[in-house]
């Protein structure tokens, strides 16, 4: 059985105002329609009050009071920061890891530096001149190139391929299948085919950065493709050679980068958004999604569409195409209209 917290605790870790039974346990976190008496459920906004209504949780996390006698509430200003709190403390991540060491299944070259602390599961290649940090853990299958470096306290998770001379900061997660460090898509046409340009730089991933699974992060041409401290990448991402991602961005699942694109600091890329080559995006924008950036936003932009253009200019282009069929229709008559005008001129 895990653990077991009682509401006065988790309302003191967040600092929330605690309105029902302090005494009342819970050991799990569930949504409000799925909870049970033993659960830790949330309203992370005044409309999901109609959800609590009829939930059995325990106790509920309010952005403000409700008259819900049935369960204990703790009511904080920020309830999806409380959420991350609290989710953190009742279930530390990952629930499992390997033993500290190198497993005997493992391969590691002799030149390479494993710190002691560090974990190295069974199944893992670990080549020459690596260098793997205090409290890292390299998962099953995890493949690490020559001249590699990953930092401390890293989660590296099964099937990641970290090539030749990658360098990963502290406290980055890697999640599965995600491949770092290959060729750029680079090729100049000939009468041959198709040449391609060789590779010759390598990717750098700053501090506390976290790349979902099945990320693809090409190698700089020549330099560095950049992801910087902070940034959380969604699954099946793809960015391009030479791309520098700034401090705290935000990209989200299926977008993609084209080569040397620059993105600025705390900028949010949605959903299948696609951006082209040399682009720049500037700090603190919003690219919703699906849009398609083809030329460079200054900082704090707005866009959406294809080609992506300014939101509100984007809404009222969308409202008028919506119209377009009752215009078509009114022009068809007003042409009807004056074709037996004509004929009604032409006999007098």
């Amino acid at each position: 059985m895990g653990s077991t917290f009682s509401a006065a605790a988790l309302a003191e870790l967040v600092g929330g105002r605690l309105i029902g039974d302090p005494d009342r346990l819970v050991s799990g976190a569930r949504p409000p329609e799925e909870a049970e008496a033993s659960d830790l459920t949330f309203a992370l906004d005044p409309p999901a009050r109609r959800l609590l209504e009829g939930t059995r949780a325990g106790v509920a996390v309010t952005p403000q009071i409700w008259p819900l006698d049935h369960l204990t509430q703790i009511v904080v200003e920020n309830p999806r920061l409380a959420m991350a709190r609290l989710l953190g403390h009742m279930f530390p991540q990952p629930i499992a890891l390997p033993p500290v060491g190198i497993d005997p299944a493992a391969v590691v070259h002799p030149s390479a530096l494993i710190d002691s602390t560090a974990t190295v599961a069974a199944l893992v290649y670990v080549g020459p001149q690596a260098r793997i940090g205090a409290g890292t853990y390299l998962y099953p299958g995890v493949y690490v190139g020559s001249g590699v470096v990953v930092g401390s306290n890293c989660l590296i998770y099964p099937n990641v391929v970290l090539m030749d001379g990658v360098c990963l900061g502290d406290r980055v997660i890697v999640h599965a299948g995600s491949v770092l460090g290959s060729d750029g898509y680079g090729f100049v046409p000939t009468p041959e085919g198709h040449l391609k340009v060789p590779q010759v730089g390598t990717v750098v991933v700053g501090d506390d950065v976290e790349l979902g699974a099945n990320v693809a992060i090409d190698r700089a041409t020549m330099g560095f493709t950049c992801i910087g401290t902070g940034t959380k990448i969604d699954n099946l991402v793809h960015i391009g050679h030479n791309d520098q991602v700034g401090r705290h961005c935000l990209i989200v699942s299926q977008v993609g980068l084209a080569g040397s694109v620059k993105v600025g600091d705390r900028t949010v890329i949605a959903g299948q958004a696609g951006v082209a080559n040399q682009t720049t995006i500037g700090a603190d924008c919003l690219v919703l999604a699906r849009s398609g950036v083809t030329k460079d936003l200054p900082d704090h932009s707005k866009v959406s569409g294809f080609p992506a253009q300014e939101h509100k200019q984007e809404l009222r282009q969308q409202a008028a195409r919506s119209n377009l069929p009752q215009i078509f229709e009114q022009l068809r008559q007003l042409q009807q209209r004056v074709q037996q005008l004509e004929k009604e001129m032409g006999r007098l």
